[in-house]
């Protein structure tokens, strides 16, 4: 899509000098999603706002947990939802109703400062994705300079079983809504769908320990009665576990154990600080003494919540993994599979950037969801889906090796910031749902139950491509587990991260292991790729203030240039130039049996014609109608330039190829 520029510089009234051709700036901004970076330079009076909401403050009293715009909503529920569209499968919140509910983020913010239920879920949904309130006030003074709405409205949408609530800005369409999924509301009547949990509650002094015994019942419960969650029995022993059972906690060997050991696993973020560990020359102070004290904060939490699951032993990577021992690290890590699977239960220090946070993070007035009561007689629960910005958007859950431990592990206990989430292969659950999560949870949850690790493959890897690594060296060996237990799944030949099925006639793979481990690190490898098309480009990125974002600019014969949105795996690439590979086709399900598009992103590695790495990939497989266009503007420039391209960049042309299109071939390190 052809990018907004600003034309000359035209000054507002209002004397913000980043105020330039706003006629301009309004046209693109309601023509698609406005890019942040446009905002960065507008001014923001702090000042002002605390005083316009300390006047708004005594206007909009809260009553029974309520500012009068959202008990207004509550009041007039009944009625709205049954002007909501009817709920059409593979179309989810294409249809909604809409109605006013603010009249500016002033009176968003100033019912989360009076203690609204309602508008702190908004707020908290909001921050949950590290957006905060500021750009909504930058977009708003703008409009208000246009004499434009500020007017928000609030958006219903109907699923299956359940409502969703969102609010709108006025944007394109207005379809620009608060940047975090919806509220999610459903009718409690005793439905498995949803099941009731607490009512919405502040923090108090004992809810660690509430915490702590939910999550023992629900050890118990999947213990006693969960079949399918029992621990892989012929799972190798870890080397080493840390005994608790003992006074001063200690080093053991696994090998000198007289029994079995139950124990539970630690997964958490190492962060950038160094930290008190296992080492070559304390590994014999180790077997007397651990000294708690001089452990993270984490790992004294770990311990804690170890002892109060009533288990003896913990396995924590660097207190029983040698530390800078090359030898001991090889030697472990291939024990994976066997660490994370053969254990009771894996401890997340989920919210947690490094060892000094700990565990238990849950701010203090965090409310988790609402249970409302409605003139009627009938019962609500309102809730955001808060497992996949608490989980899965993580500090954990962008840590690589992370992927592996949770998928490994027959149960996982989650400590993020908003809630203490449990999965095992049976059973989702909540602090918030504590019998079971709510449909909505489950659309970023794996269902380990439903199918083995070789059928979710491509979606493992589709996460664990978008995680961090602190060691490059650690690509492959951070998923050998995970290839470990899809290989005694389905015996297939493993080529580093790929396997062998449905990839023969596209894909060559020559790799060179460090060690004799088939599933561990390598020293190096191609892919030998054939193809059709190709594209050349400029990657360009920007920082927002919620992060990084980047698109390719590609030379048209109709416009100057098109951009499109792409993923990079580095945000160190800006002005690069980068090619760009069509590798699958997508078909949308139902009403969206539209075809998708989905590539690789490419750097010359300067050394041979037709020698690449990858740099990123790019997706147009969203089947709405912007990015449909967006997806046919770069097929034809496909169509225009992109068989020229791969004959002019690749390294053979091949004159008998198996698939007469894929006569061009590159290779990729």
């Amino acid at each position: 899509m052809a990018e907004y520029k600003q034309k000359e510089n035209i000054p507002c009234a209002c004397g913000d000098e980043a105020h330039e051709d706003l006629e301009g700036w309004y046209e693109a901004y309601l023509g698609s999603w406005a890019e942040e970076r446009w905002l960065l330079k507008d001014k923001f009076n702090k000042a002002a706002v605390e005083e316009k909401i300390q006047e708004l403050s005594p206007l909009s009293p809260v009553s029974n947990g309520y500012c009068p715009n959202c008990q207004k909503l509550l009041d007039e529920w009944p009625n709205i939802i049954k002007k909501v569209p009817e709920y059409v499968p593979d179309d989810e919140f294409d249809e909604h109703y809409q109605q006013p509910h603010f009249k500016s983020t002033l009176e968003l913010e100033t019912g989360h400062r009076n203690g609204c239920l309602l508008c702190t879920l908004f707020v908290q949904c909001s921050i949950a994705r590290g957006y905060s309130l500021e750009n909504w006030y930058r977009k708003e003074n703008r409009l208000i300079c246009l004499g434009k709405s500020t007017q928000i409205l609030v958006s219903v949408s109907s699923e299956k079983g359940y409502f969703g609530l969102t609010l709108k800005w006025p944007g394109p369409d207005n379809n620009c809504g608060l940047p975090a999924d919806p509220l999610y509301c459903i009718k409690d009547d005793g439905q498995k769908l949803f099941k009731s949990g607490r009512e919405a509650t502040r923090l108090t002094a004992h809810e660690d320990l509430s915490q702590l015994e939910l999550a023992k019942k629900w050890l118990d419960g999947c213990l006693e009665t969960h079949e399918f969650c029992k621990s892989i029995e012929d799972c190798q022993l870890p080397t080493r576990l840390i005994d608790l059972g003992s006074t001063p906690i200690r080093l053991v060997q696994s090998s000198e154990l007289t029994t079995k050991p139950h124990y539970a696993t630690l997964s958490h973020c190492w962060g950038t600080q160094d930290f008190y560990k296992l080492e070559q020359d304390n590994l014999e102070d180790f077997k007397n003494a651990i000294p708690e004290k001089k452990l993270t904060k984490t790992f004294q939490d770990a311990i804690y919540i170890t002892r109060s699951l009533n288990l003896r032993y913990l396995w924590i990577d660097c207190l029983c993994i040698i530390q800078c021992c090359d030898t001991d690290w090889r030697s472990e890590s291939a024990l994976m599979s066997s660490i994370y699977g053969g254990s009771t239960i894996t401890i997340a220090a989920t919210g947690a950037t490094d060892g000094t946070k700990g565990c238990f993070l849950k701010p203090p007035g965090f409310i988790s969801k609402v249970h409302v009561k409605l003139t009627t007689g009938d019962v609500w629960d309102i809730a955001p889906s808060k497992f996949y910005n608490s989980v899965v958007r993580s500090p954990l859950g962008d840590r690589a090796w992370a992927v592996q431990e949770r998928l490994l592990s027959p149960r996982t206990l989650h400590f993020s910031k908003t809630d203490l989430f449990w999965e095992c292969r049976h059973r989702d659950a909540s602090e918030s749902f504590p019998e079971g999560s709510p449909a909505f949870e489950h659309q970023h949850m794996f269902h380990r139950d439903r199918k083995p690790i070789s059928e979710i493959w491509h979606t493992i890897i589709k996460l664990y491509t978008g995680s961090k690594l602190s060691f490059p060296s650690d690509k492959l060996v951070a998923i050998s587990g995970l290839a470990q237990r899809a290989f005694k799944e389905n015996g297939d030949q493993y080529l580093a991260g790929l396997w062998r099925k449905d990839i023969e006639f596209q894909l060559f793979a020559n790799v060179v292991p460090v060690g004799k481990e088939l599933f561990g690190e390598l020293k190096g490898g191609e892919l030998r790729m054939s193809f059709s098309v190709m594209l050349v480009g400029q990657l360009k990125t920007w920082k927002t203030p919620y992060g990084f974002n980047s698109k390719v600019e590609i030379n048209s014969p109709v416009n100057s240039t098109e951009s499109f949105h792409v993923y990079p795996d580095s945000n160190k690439l800006d002005g690069r130039d980068v090619y760009l590979v069509p590798v699958l086709e997508t078909l949308g399900k139902g009403k969206r049996n539209k075809r998708g598009l989905v590539g690789l992103i490419l750097l010359p590695t300067g050394c041979k014609k037709g020698e690449y790495s990858r740099a990123g990939h790019f997706d147009f497989s969203d089947f709405n109608e912007v990015h449909q266009e967006i997806q046919d503007q770069f097929r034809e420039l496909l169509e225009a330039s992109g068989k020229a391209t791969a004959e002019s960049r690749c390294a053979e042309a091949l004159e008998k190829p198996q698939f007469e299109k894929e006569r061009f071939t590159i290779t990729i390190i």
